[in-house]
């Protein structure tokens, strides 16, 4: 038994549904973590460039110039 194909009006209902779903969908994850009040007791406080945070591999550093601003770019290279 062949199905009849489907109206432009059901078609905008199920594609409103589908979408309502999908819209809705992340707002209940949102909410289920949220951050402690306060910080762990070991954490100090850190240099602007968190150049105290130990890093996998050496920290290399790029000296830029863009739109008459001067800018230090860090970056980790594993290949070196």
């Amino acid at each position: 038994m062949e199905q009849a194909p489907l109206s432009l009006t059901k078609k905008f209902q199920v594609l409103m549904i589908v979408a309502t779903v999908a819209f809705l969908s992340p707002l209940g994850t949102a909410g289920q973590s949220t951050p402690p009040s306060e910080p762990p007791a070991d954490w100090g406080p850190t240099a602007i460039d968190y150049s105290n945070v130990p890093y996998p591999y050496p920290v290399e550093y790029l000296d830029v110039s863009l739109n008459g601003e001067d800018y230090r770019v860090a970056y980790m290279d594993e290949h070196q």
